[in-house]
């Protein structure tokens, strides 16, 4: 059974500690959905990595306790002490590496020397601008699909869309941070909506130990605990009750009967299209939007023709024109796409 924890002071700094920190490191970089959460960013440190954006440090929890406080790394990849209630710091959970071995993909050493794969799912990095203002649009004309998927931290709770078979979480930033960019360079700003891919989490894996830890901070927003002085009673903290009832659901990906439902229950939310709506589109936006339906993976023929009828004949007519067959499923060919985009 897999249980989630985060490391003690002396599995990083003491004599006995963790043979993957003298390789690597204890400086530790994060995602861009850790900085949107709120994470905090040493502009000015990086890991061994490289000087890049994407190298920037945070500072992660530790679950040692000193004076009712608790120990945690800092940007500089030192030990200090902090208060338990603060939400800027990121989340590095480990677990038994046996109890996830099978599951595990692309298994490789890094150039340090480092054993790293893939497990489980998580919002990571921020979408380049031209796919971020496609999904944004199709998120506002109603043509994006949930999963059923919900990713949360102490405050917030971000919905999993699904777009030609890839996973992302729509953020809209409600106030100002203090970091400017992201790790891509996209600038940050209150009010700005971000698209986040949901990708494989990259874990360090020490075998002697018999434990895996991200290789970056995860995700910011998540308090240590609520009570204000911490001694070492880790099994009550929120830090705690979020790895093992939040998190350990989060990463599993959605199973298909489940995804399935979800889709459904959108789809006909967006077939259900409110005619009124539908006629005060602009021809090209009714057109980035037919084309978007009608080149989904997981469409269904006969709804597809009620929404294009909704839009006018004009649209059931390319429909008709463009598609393959009768089936229940079907898919356009790509090139078909471009061909009508060239030529409308």
């Amino acid at each position: 059974m897999i249980k989630f924890d985060i490391l003690e002071a002396k599995d990083v700094f003491g004599d006995d500690k963790l043979k993957i920190f003298n390789r690597y490191g204890t400086r530790c970089a994060l995602t861009d959905f850790a900085i949107l959460t709120g994470a905090y960013v040493f502009q000015f440190n990086h890991t061994k990595e490289g000087t890049e954006l994407k190298d920037r440090t945070c500072c992660w929890w530790l679950k040692s306790f000193y004076l009712g406080d608790v120990f945690c790394v800092d940007g500089n990849g030192y030990r200090v002490v902090q208060d338990v209630y603060v939400n800027h710091y990121c989340v590095r959970p480990v677990t038994n590496f046996s109890s996830i071995e099978k599951e595990m993909k692309n298994i490789k050493v890094n150039q340090f020397g480092v054993e790293v794969g893939e497990y489980g799912m998580f919002p990571n990095s921020n979408i380049d601008a031209k796919y971020s203002y496609k999904l944004e649009k199709l998120y506002q004309n109603g043509g994006l699909n949930k999963t059923g998927k919900i990713y949360k931290t102490d405050t917030k709770s971000f919905d999993e869309y699904k777009h030609h078979g890839n996973r992302f979480i729509r953020i809209e930033l409600e106030k100002d941070l203090y970091v400017k960019k992201l790790n891509d360079g996209t600038e940050i700003k209150k009010g700005n909506i971000y698209w986040i891919n949901v990708e494989p989490i990259e874990w360090i894996i020490d075998r002697e130990k018999d434990i895996v830890i991200p290789l970056k901070g995860l995700v910011g927003d998540i308090k240590f605990d609520n009570n204000p002085h911490y001694y070492g009673k880790f099994e009550d903290t929120n830090i705690r009750k979020f790895l093992n009832e939040e998190f350990i659901n989060e990463i599993i990906p959605v199973k298909l009967e489940e995804e399935k439902v979800a889709k459904n229950m959108t789809m006909s939310d967006i077939f259900n299209y409110n005619y009124k709506n539908a006629k005060n589109l602009s021809k090209k936006e009714k057109q980035d939007i037919l084309l978007e339906l009608i080149n989904s993976d997981d469409l269904n023929l006969e709804s597809a023709r009620s929404f294009a009828k909704q839009m006018g004949d004009e649209y059931l007519k390319i429909l008709d024109a463009l598609k393959q067959n009768e089936t229940t499923n079907f898919v356009l060919e790509q090139n078909k796409l471009k061909i009508y985009k060239k030529n409308n």
